[in-house]
């Protein structure tokens, strides 16, 4: 049973991580106000888009792998998604977060979803060369697996 490096009393299943990608998956291809802008950033790739959403969840949880991050997603991330959809995005998790983990397993998911949410917002505020700069800083960032630290 892994645990949390974040919160070392923070216990979860080797399936809870896939349950949670399944049930956000789910949840997210139903929601009309999330439809058109996941058409055009995920398309028809769900497997792929779960896999590396699992992959990145465990890496932020249990500092214990690196994930993949492909800078051509969350460049297109961040021109698609406004702040009315991360929000929703991130409610979207709280409820599935809250299915799949216990209470304060599930905080932590959400802290994870809330900080994603944050760092592509706060790329999708500029254009041109300074939105380059901070989108090759971000995607540095989740690919060394510090989206948890506060740098």
């Amino acid at each position: 049973m892994p645990f949390s490096s974040l919160d070392p009393s923070t216990y979860f299943d080797d399936a809870d991580p896939a349950v949670l990608v399944a049930l956000f998956s789910d949840r997210a291809r139903r929601e009309p106000a999330l439809h058109a802008s996941l058409n055009r950033l995920v398309g028809n790739r769900w497997e792929q888009a779960e896999q590396r959403m699992d992959a990145l969840f465990r890496a932020a949880l249990t500092l214990g792998s690196l994930p993949e991050v492909d800078w051509d997603w969350m460049s297109l991330a961040t021109q698609l998604l406004g702040s009315s959809e991360l929000r929703l995005w991130t409610d979207l998790m709280l409820d599935c977060a809250m299915v799949a983990f216990p209470l304060q397993s599930a905080s932590l998911i959400v802290e994870v979803s809330e900080r994603l949410g944050e760092l592509v917002e706060s790329i999708s505020q500029y254009d041109g060369p300074e939105r380059q700069s901070r989108l090759a800083a971000a995607c540095d960032r989740l690919a060394s697996g510090a989206l948890m630290n506060g740098f």
